[in-house]
């Protein structure tokens, strides 16, 4: 706040722009200062899309939804998108909350639950939904859900 007031103080500003650069300033001295008293009542910036890069990654969450059972990996989903991973999985986190793959666990263990429900195997639920491997299937399951896919379908 220092700084802010230091800068008003020693405003270099032209005659034309100084209210202006005044009322800015005073305005975020006053935010500041709610900051610190009411920092629940800040609200938190989230950073801004270009339409084009929201649209991409829209593209690749939809590509995901639709091919659950495939293998995908990070570069293939950069280029359906038309930027870099690390760009990618940073934007998809920030607007879905989570990375790329975890994404894709969620809705595969979401959809897995749903299909046990319907009276498919754990083994037929596995392999439909692109896990190689049961066991890792069994323990991924387990660990979201903390009770095994068999189990449930005993109930």
């Amino acid at each position: 706040m220092r700084e802010i007031l230091q800068r008003i103080i020693y405003c270099n500003v032209s005659r034309s722009l100084r209210k202006l650069f005044l009322e800015s300033q005073a305005l975020y001295l006053l935010y500041c200062q709610l900051a610190q008293w009411h920092p629940e009542k800040v609200i938190n910036e989230r950073p801004v899309y270009h339409p084009r890069d929201l649209e991409a990654i829209q593209q690749v969450k939809r590509f995901l939804e639709k091919n659950l059972n495939s293998k995908h990996n990070l570069s293939t989903l950069a280029n359906l998108a038309g930027m870099s991973h690390t760009k990618l999985n940073r934007c998809f986190k920030e607007i879905y909350g989570l990375t790329v793959f975890k994404f894709l666990r969620e809705k595969r263990l979401v959809k897995a639950h749903e299909l046990l429900g319907m009276g498919y195997t754990v083994t037929e639920i596995a392999y439909q939904l692109g896990y190689s491997s049961l066991s890792h299937f069994s323990q991924t399951f387990y660990r979201y859900y903390g009770i095994y896919p068999n189990q449930i379908r005993r109930q």
